[in-house]
């Protein structure tokens, strides 16, 4: 539940019975629309609980079905999510009170429901903010990074330059595909002036790309108030006061 309520802001825990025992299952953050009833957050007026399943159709063949149960003070209503986005009722799950118990003399089924709706929510903060939404910009700056690094250590067009004197072929719209296809080009002398191709590289400063890696590194680490193993004050023989400052930093956060 701790996992789930730091990666997705809140997660739930659904209580039931099965078998006449206490049971709980986990909803992660994702699949419950809350509709709460005050501002803190703290009492379900309802909730829908959106999950999908894989079902066979009548060819064999798996699809994917999405389930809706409305959760209300007076027990869940099942349904079936179409392609249209209509509901309609879920003739394979059971709508009605949370909790059935059978009366072993008679036989008789006895509806019973939960004071309050059976969700209990897990928050990371008050906020309620998935932990995506602290370092998203960040990571997507740092795959663009890794990336950029990439395409300037290749020779394209980019960072290389093709000199050519005296080039005796076609136009230059077909050089490089000529190059790419033969591995080769050819050149002439023209009134005593020597043919020839010379490069123009465009040096790639490696040390710019390293800074700002560290730099994108040390703030993931810090929105997110993730434990940084690879931090100096871990080199050599750390001590206790080091260790304990390490994980202060990242409760203050």
């Amino acid at each position: 539940m701790g996992e789930g309520a730091w990666i997705g802001g809140k997660c739930w825990l659904y209580p039931y019975y099965e078998g006449g025992e206490l049971a709980f299952k986990r909803f992660p953050a994702d699949e419950v629309l809350p509709f709460w009833a005050d501002a803190d957050h703290t009492i379900l007026d309802a909730a829908v609980h959106v999950y999908m399943v894989l079902e066979y159709d009548e060819a064999e063949q798996t699809k994917d079905v999405v389930k809706v149960e409305v959760m209300h003070g007076g027990g869940v209503d099942c349904f079936i999510r179409k392609d249209d986005g209509t509901l309609i009722p879920d003739d394979y799950a059971r709508s009605g009170p949370y909790i059935t118990e059978t009366d072993p003399a008679t036989g008789e089924a006895k509806p019973y429901n939960w004071e309050r709706i059976p969700l209990v929510c897990f928050k990371s903060s008050h906020h309620e903010l998935p932990l995506l939404s602290r370092v998203k910009c960040l990571q997507d700056a740092l795959n663009n990074l890794f990336s950029n690094f990439a395409n300037q250590m290749e020779e394209d067009i980019h960072n290389t330059v093709l000199v050519i004197k005296n080039y005796d072929g076609e136009n230059l719209d077909h050089f490089r595909a000529n190059l790419a296809a033969y591995g080769a080009i050819k050149v002439r002398t023209y009134e005593g002036v020597e043919g020839g191709v010379e490069t123009l590289t465009l040096e790639v400063n490696a040390e710019n790309y390293k800074t700002l890696l560290t730099l994108l590194k040390d703030a993931i680490i810090e929105n997110a108030r993730g434990f940084d193993a690879k931090d100096e004050r871990m080199g050599g023989n750390p001590n206790q006061m080091n260790i304990q400052s390490m994980y202060s930093d990242c409760q203050r956060r």
